[in-house]
């Protein structure tokens, strides 16, 4: 499969990952293997899960070399990152192929857009 065309979903990015560098950072930071110079990220914005406390963040994002995680399950369409060192008790962030529900591609403040 040619990994550099496809497009990845990043699910459970804590609330506290306000721009595509700092969700590229902690991604490469969990996977270990890529540099931030290698992940691209298109979108970043709040889940529409408002059950979620605290809110968490999705993401799409592609990469320059796939992740060993990605090259050792290549058949799979979801991969579990897990949290390392002192953010282990941090949930694990989810990469997935299928897109599965709604993907939010940004965040719009309501006060600012007008409706009718």
């Amino acid at each position: 499969m040619d990994w550099s065309k496809t497009v990845f979903r990043l699910r459970a990015l804590p609330d506290t990952v306000e721009t595509k560098e700092d969700a590229a950072r902690l991604l490469s930071k969990r996977l270990s293997d890529i540099s931030t110079h290698q992940i691209w990220v298109y979108s970043l914005a709040l889940t529409l899960e408002y059950w979620e406390d605290p809110p968490t963040k999705v993401a799409t994002v592609m990469f320059d070399v796939p992740p060993s995680l990605v090259q050792r399950n290549p058949e799979s369409r979801a991969w579990h990152i897990p949290a390392r060192g002192h953010d282990r008790n941090s949930p694990d962030l989810i990469l997935d192929t299928h897109f599965i529900g709604l993907t939010p591609l940004n965040d719009t403040n309501h006060l600012q857009n007008s409706y009718e």
